[in-house]
């Protein structure tokens, strides 16, 4: 059964929020915080740049929230709106007050904030689990696209993952600590420079809607041919840690 989003307590709740508003602070350019109401809960955007046009909405990789956009964020808002957002369910600044039961109500979610941020069309990015996100959403609703952009799509936005990668997200969740989340992220991104608010903030709050796979079939008809397609079964199941 879909559950709604949680704190493990309110210690948690609090190193959490001091860590997002330590990170949230050293955003580089001018920005307007919104928070939309939606019938899921209230979805926070940070709002920067300045532009002509359909905005760039920016979705992050799971479990992360818009700030994850930081290094980014100066550069894509020279000529351009963007928002970023932190995805209902997930560690961010979102409150989530009803569960996401499944592929439609997660596309309903994004309806709703492109309807309070009072766009017809979007440029809707995403990286790794929030490139699910973004397929997902053009598979339904890809009248509101003015295109699409995945980047390292995660492999399960195409296949279903195999049980060792499964496994290493497990034991990067049980019980964690700044040390192997920094170990966890080494590995899915060897190399990468870790922003130390990306590993405080991750510590404690976790929301990971689960999915069954979407084939690349879905891929090819939702962006290529832009049209409605059926994605198949999504299931919502939140249970943050």
């Amino acid at each position: 059964m879909a559950k709604i989003g949680r704190f493990k307590n309110e210690q948690a709740k609090s190193d959490y929020l001091r860590a997002y508003d330590e990170l949230a602070a050293q955003w580089p350019v001018p920005a307007t915080v919104l928070d939309i109401e939606t019938s899921f809960g209230t979805t926070r955007l940070r709002k920067s740049g300045n532009g002509e046009g359909a905005p760039i909405v920016l979705l992050p990789g799971m479990p992360g929230m818009g700030l994850f956009w930081m290094p980014f964020i100066e550069e894509m808002a020279r000529e351009h709106v963007v928002y970023t957002v932190d995805p209902m369910g997930w560690a961010g600044r979102s409150e989530q007050t009803a569960p996401l039961k499944g592929q439609d109500d997660i596309v309903r979610w994004l309806v709703e904030v492109f309807d309070g941020i009072g766009a017809e069309q979007v440029h809707l990015a995403g990286y790794s689990g929030g490139s699910w996100l973004s397929l997902l959403f053009a598979s339904q609703r890809s009248d509101r696209l003015a295109s699409i952009t995945m980047l390292e799509p995660d492999a399960a936005s195409f296949l279903k993952p195999k049980w060792g990668l499964l496994f290493k997200f497990l034991l990067g969740g049980i019980r964690p600590t700044r040390e192997k989340m920094e170990k966890f992220l080494e590995w899915m991104t060897p190399g990468g420079e870790t922003l130390r608010g990306d590993v405080d903030s991750d510590v404690g709050r976790v929301e990971v809607p689960h999915r069954d796979a979407v084939v690349a079939a879905t891929a090819r008809r939702a962006v290529g041919q832009g049209h409605r397609t059926d994605a198949g079964a999504v299931r919502g199941d939140d249970d943050r840690q």
